[in-house]
Order: C-alpha cells, then structure tokens, then sequence
C-alpha cells in the first residue's frame, strides 16, 4: 500500500535544503528529435561555505568519461537566487515558485572535440522530500539542440532545516 504521506511534496522547494548533503542523480540527453545521445550518473555533495552553497559534481558517462563541477549557490530576496560555475558565462539567474525553480544560463557545452555555448532554461520540480526532477531545454542561436532530464535522490534522509549562519 503506498504511503500518501511520502509523496506529499514540501510547498516550497529550496536547493540548498534539498542537496544539503550527499545526493545521488541519473539523466540522460535527448537531442531535438528525441533520440537518445547520452546517459550519465553524478554523485554530489552539497554544503554551506561561508555565504553561499556549493554543489560538488562528479560525472560519469555512459561512454566512460568522466565530469567534475562545482556549483555555488548565492539565494537572494524573494525566492531568487543566482548560481555559477566554471562551465557558466556569466551568472545563472534563479527563481522559486513554490515546489518548481526556474534556472536560466549559457552553458560552455563540450561535444565532438569542441565547445559551443548554448542557453540552458531548466525546470526543477519537488516530486517528494527525496526526489527532485530536472527536465532543461537546451538551445543554440534560439534553435532547440535537445533536452536534458536528470533525477535526483537525496541520500542522507529527509531534508533538514537550514542551519543558522
């Protein structure tokens, strides 16, 4: 019998709560007609440094390579916040609307022996306390390239509240 209290998501969804912590992901890449390109898992954990949250990245490919990314997380006022990592140009600007975040950026994408820079729009959406879903078009010059899809699942329990700086 499933338990309706586990799947009654928090209303509001706050990054630095949920990846508070080691967080497991898996995804994959569809390019834009669907097909498959690439699957990957990351292993992550997350903390507070000081001001801002890090997220600590590692990638590992379906094709054997391997990533590693480091994301720090600033909130703001409102329910926005903005991000950024080494692969960011410039600063990923974010905002919270209740159990969705909308993340928008350019992204240095490495494919083929190149890196192209493309506008990342992701949608972030609380399924419970453990899982959250990640679904980001990806485009170029205003075109749709694909579409990344990631699932994540906290690993330490429940979220905890956020500590006192």
């Amino acid at each position: 019998m499933l338990d309706a209290t586990r799947y009654a998501a928090p209303e509001a969804l706050d990054l630095t709560r949920f990846f508070d912590g080691r967080t497991d992901a898996w995804g994959l890449f569809q390019d834009r007609f669907g097909t498959l390109r690439r699957r990957f898992t990351v292993k992550i954990e997350g903390g507070w440094e000081g001001d801002s949250f890090a997220m600590d990245e590692a990638f590992q490919f379906d094709d054997g390579a391997v990533d590693h990314r480091v994301w720090r997380i600033h909130p703001g006022e409102d329910g926005r916040f903005t991000a950024s990592t080494d692969d960011v140009v410039g600063t990923a600007a974010g905002h919270r609307d209740g159990p969705v975040i909308s993340l928008r950026y350019l992204f240095k994408l490495r494919a083929a022996g190149r890196t192209i820079v493309t506008r990342f729009d992701d949608r972030m959406f609380l399924i419970d306390n453990d899982v959250l879903l990640n679904r980001a078009v990806v485009t170029k010059w205003g075109i749709r390239i694909g579409a990344l899809t990631i699932v994540f699942r906290r690993l330490d329990g429940p979220m905890r509240p956020r500590s006192a700086a």
